[in-house]
């Protein structure tokens, strides 16, 4: 989960940075990225949104899930490997 998060974080990034002043087309791009990244990882968008689901309403998973998001983006960024997918 936590690098499905690290990468999903650097995909919205990188789509907040292309200055798309269409919402419409920013919100596709960063969708179909991101199911780009759960093939990557074989999970479906079902699976990583129950996931998601099941960590944010306990809070203790998620503050250990993004303390490894944390390191693997420090990690990344001290190799830079921003690419993510």
């Amino acid at each position: 989960m936590a690098q499905i998060l690290a990468d999903i974080h650097l995909i919205e990034a990188r789509v907040g940075r292309l200055a798309i002043t269409s919402l419409d087309s920013s919100t596709i791009i960063t969708e179909q990225l991101k199911l780009r990244a759960f093939k990557k990882y074989g999970v479906d968008s079902a699976s990583y949104n129950r996931s998601y689901q099941f960590y944010s309403t306990n809070p203790v998973f998620m503050e250990r899930i993004y303390g490894q998001v944390v390191k693997q983006l420090e990690t990344r960024q001290k190799k830079k490997n921003y690419k993510g997918i």
